[in-house]
């Protein structure tokens, strides 16, 4: 008798929907959202200061006379870091040789005056 009762239970409560009563998902507020992004944007002007002070120390190791003075870059989905882009001040055509061999073919190596925001 006690076993026909509590499999009676247990069918009536299997067939319940409960979708009513669950939770909808959180949506991220939008003071978390502009957490975030002001996060996002600190961590991409650290790692700009941190690659153009180790560029600038590597030419003035070699005694080239030029100077990044802008780096831009972006961080894939993935977790690398992309130079896209550094603006040097001094002598260019040097400049651009050892940084073309350190940063790769993709980087964009431009005069400062040529480099518009």
């Amino acid at each position: 008798m006690t076993l026909l009762l509590v499999t009676s239970a247990v069918k009536a409560v299997a067939g319940i929907d409960f979708s009513a009563f669950s939770l909808p998902e959180a949506e991220p507020s939008s003071t978390t959202v502009q957490i975030a992004e002001q996060a996002g944007r600190r961590q991409k002007n650290a790692l700009c200061e941190t690659v153009q002070s180790g560029l600038n120390r590597a030419l003035s190791e070699r005694k080239v006379p030029c100077q990044v003075v802008k780096t831009d870059l972006h961080i894939t989905d993935s977790g690398s870091i992309t130079i896209d882009r550094v603006s040097v001040k001094g002598n260019l055509l040097t400049g651009t040789v050892y940084l073309r061999e350190w940063l790769g073919p993709d980087a964009e190596i431009v005069k400062e005056d040529a480099h518009a925001d």
